[in-house]
Order: C-alpha cells, then structure tokens, then sequence
C-alpha cells in the first residue's frame, strides 16, 4: 500500500512526446495541439484497487486524460481511463464499460480481478484545441493502492481544527447528492479560501457518470485552485489520524446501512456519503469529531461519533488537502 506520488524530475523517467518539462511541471511544447506522458514501470505492494489523482492546471479548451495499467499473469491490462479532465465543471467525464479479463474501472476506482498485482504504469494524454492557446499544466501524479485494512492499536491526541461548517441540505436542488463537494468545500476553506459548495459541486460534477461524488475529479478541482489534493486508501486507520494530529484535516468516506451503526449520524447512508474529520476526543469513550454535511442546520454540523464505530463504517479512503510549497 504505496503512495506513489510522481512529480518535477520524475517525469523525466518516463516519455516524453511532444511535452516539455518546465518549472516544474509538464507543458506542451510549442505548437503542438497534443502530446503524451507515459510513465516507467513501477513497482509497488501488492495490490487490488488502485485510485489515480493528478494536479493540473486546465482551461474549457485544454484537457488532460489519466490513464492507468497494471501488469499481471505476465502480461498488461488494458489501459483503463479517468476521462477527459478539464476545469469548470466542463470535463467529458469518467467512461463506461472499461474492463478486461485482468480488471476493471468503476468511476474513480481501478479493480484488480482475481488477485493482486505488483507493477503499474500511467499515461496522461495532453491536448488543447489551439495552438496559441494556453497548455494544460500537470503538477504531480498521485496513485494510491490498497490490498487489505490492518486493525492496529490506534493512539488519539485530544484535537478540534475548527474547520468551517457548511451544510450540504440547504442547497437548493442538489443539496441531497453533494456530500462529496460540500466536505471538500469545508477542506478548501479551511484554509481561509471563500468557496461557496455550490460552485464547487458545479466543478466537480462528472459528466459521465452523472455524479459529484468522482474522487478523482473532486480533488482535480482541488488542484486547480491551487492545492497539493490526493485520495489516499488507508491500510489502517493511524494513516488519517496522523494527518489530523498533525493540524491536516481529511474528508473521509462512510457508508451505513442504518442509523443504529453510527450513533448521532443525521440519517444513514446506505450509497455511500462524505464527511470531514476534524479531531478527536479522548475523554471517555474514544470519539472522533466530524463535520458531517448531512446535518439540516449548520449549528449541528459538527458531531462527535463513537470511534470504534465509525471505523466500521469507514471505507478506508480519504481525501488529502496541503498547500503548495
């Protein structure tokens, strides 16, 4: 369970047509309407889903596509693509049907079939629809994979970022379906942006399958304003608690199958949902504190859930905001 983060000088590992690498960052070269970066081989542990993020700058006519491979049974897998990712809600969106006999695609999610793999390579395809036109930028490149969870002994430290409240009901028409947006809404204005959910929900929507829920695509959008944004799976549950000692606040994703499950939640979530972890309460019972969007007033935003529980409900991802340095 390897975060692969490929960046700056890393690219120069991989290929390079029609690309150039400057300040930093990949660029079109001059002239040129597309070009492609496919990564060297890499090697990681073994494996069974894999989530690809990426840090771009893009426009309505620049557009970068993600697409991952993995080696298994002595051969590769298909090239299994995120979509055409553009910013300002006007990506083509995440692609159907994408599977072979070594795996498959779900949205924002890479399913390794029967097993596990161990080597994994990425291609990202540049293309804008001028030549005079500003280049897509690509920052960074960030895959995280997982094989199975670990239950360890967790240590809490007493902590509570005040992390902004937002509730995702009082959003006129779309308030049911953006948990995702909205927890990322609170992330980004944690750090004393002035996001409003709405416009970022507009952002984040994959026009493919429909949702605002792509993790990918929500933390595509996080880049583009300017942050280092990643999903991450966690082998255990140390990986997010180490991130919120630390002053970093996460968006986790949960999933309930009734109200009895977590203790306090506004409602169940039996599709799935998105919160923000905020801290942690170790007086009594371990709790963790959240911001959870579900909640019909903002007052009531801020919840405390029984630790214990909450794990169990937790789907072992995260998303990961830092600033740039």
């Amino acid at each position: 369970m390897k975060l692969v983060i490929i960046e700056k000088e890393d690219f120069l590992k991989g290929s390079l047509n029609n690309l150039e690498l400057i300040n930093n960052s990949l660029i079109l070269k001059k002239g040129y309407l597309s070009g492609i970066y496919e990564s060297e081989e890499i090697e990681n542990n073994k494996f069974k889903k894999i989530v690809a993020s990426w840090n771009v700058n893009t426009t309505k006519d620049a557009s970068v596509e993600i697409k991952v491979s993995f080696y298994k049974n002595d051969k590769w897998s298909m090239w299994f693509s995120y979509g055409k990712w553009s910013n300002n809600g006007l990506n083509e969106g995440s692609i159907v049907k994408q599977h072979d006999d070594l795996g498959k695609i779900s949205i924002d999610t890479i399913n390794v079939k029967n097993g596990f793999s161990e080597v994994l390579k990425v291609k990202v395809i540049f293309k804008r629809k001028n030549s005079k036109l500003e280049s897509p930028l690509l920052r960074r490149i960030i895959l995280s994979s997982f094989k199975e969870f670990e239950n360890i002994d967790c240590k809490l430290t007493d902590i509570d970022i005040e992390v902004p409240k937002i509730s995702q009901m009082l959003i006129p028409e779309i308030g049911k379906s953006i948990c995702s947006p909205t927890s990322l809404t609170m992330l980004i204005n944690n750090y004393k942006y002035l996001k409003d959910a709405y416009d970022v929900s507009q952002s984040c929507f994959d026009n493919g399958a429909g949702i605002y829920g792509n993790w990918s695509y929500n933390m595509a959008y996080a880049s583009e304003i300017g942050f280092k944004s990643y999903v991450r799976f966690c082998e255990n549950a140390d990986i997010f608690i180490k991130y919120v000692s630390s002053g970093i606040p996460v968006a986790a994703s949960i999933k309930t199958a009734d109200n009895d499950v977590l203790k306090g939640a506004p409602q169940s979530y039996p599709s799935g949902h998105l919160l923000v972890i905020r801290g942690f309460s170790t007086n009594g019972n371990p709790q963790i504190i959240v911001n959870d969007p579900a909640s019909k007033e903002v007052e009531n935003v801020k919840r405390y859930y029984d630790f214990s529980e909450f794990l169990k409900v937790w789907n072992k991802v995260i998303y990961v905001l830092e600033l740039e340095k």
